[in-house]
């Protein structure tokens, strides 16, 4: 867990350029005296929290940032960014660059927002070895709730669900959510699993929330390589 203070300069973080590190921030680091020089990319004596904050990747809520070291700079600007200020510097050995987009969907996330949603914002992928194949998306009236748009799956495509596989996702574009609460409702027409995907790299590594039609019980799920792993059952939903 970095606290507000922490900065890249400390020698935990001592790696090469290139070297990348996570970690986790606190919320409140904007009510610490400000300590972050550049823009986009900053100093390594910069706070790591509030140069996230201010880069756009998280909110005063903190949460999971990602950061690579980079070289120096020779001049490191100051900007007015997401509510914070940044102060400029002179050249300086060393610096680094928060990972995650800027100005992504759940980058000012508040209670109750629901970031607009089209078609175009997903696109699908199926597993290459899925049965029953290629999937049928569809952006549709929701079934049961009136005047909401759901997507919906009409193909038979299947998975390998004993391997970790699922026939077909759908993926938003250009999404990452550092610290939010995602509400997803699903409903099966027919027998199947479904599930909700987070911390999607590719499809031989990610955690699912998965969801069975035939049973009650949910898992949350690891996958990596070939490797399935239960983390969690939860006994009804």
């Amino acid at each position: 867990m970095l606290t507000c203070l922490n900065n890249a300069a400390e020698s935990e973080f001592a790696g090469p350029p290139g070297t990348t590190y996570t970690g986790n921030c606190p919320k409140g680091c904007t009510e610490v005296p400000l300590n972050i020089f550049g823009s986009g990319v900053y100093s390594d004596d910069s706070s790591i929290c509030q140069a996230a904050i201010h880069s756009g990747v998280i909110s005063d809520r903190g949460g999971e940032i990602s950061f690579v070291i980079e070289e120096g700079k020779k001049l490191y600007k100051a900007m007015n960014d997401n509510g914070l200020t940044s102060a400029a510097k002179g050249e300086y050995m060393r610096s680094f660059k928060l990972n995650g987009k800027k100005g992504n969907a759940c980058t000012f996330f508040r209670e109750g927002y629901n970031p607009p949603d089209i078609f175009e914002n997903y696109y699908r992928m199926d597993y290459m070895k899925a049965t029953k194949g290629p999937s049928e998306w569809s952006f549709n009236k929701h079934p049961e709730k009136q005047g909401a748009l759901a997507f919906e799956q009409v193909s038979l495509i299947k998975g390998a669900m004993n391997a970790g596989y699922f026939g077909t996702y759908i993926l938003r574009k250009e999404f990452m959510c550092p610290n939010a609460v995602i509400k997803v409702n699903t409903y099966f027409k027919t027998i199947g699993h479904a599930a909700i995907v987070f911390r999607f790299a590719n499809i031989d590594n990610y955690l699912a929330l998965e969801f069975n039609a035939k049973e009650s019980p949910v898992r949350l799920i690891q996958k990596e390589g070939h490797v399935v792993t239960e983390l969690m059952g939860v006994n009804s939903y």
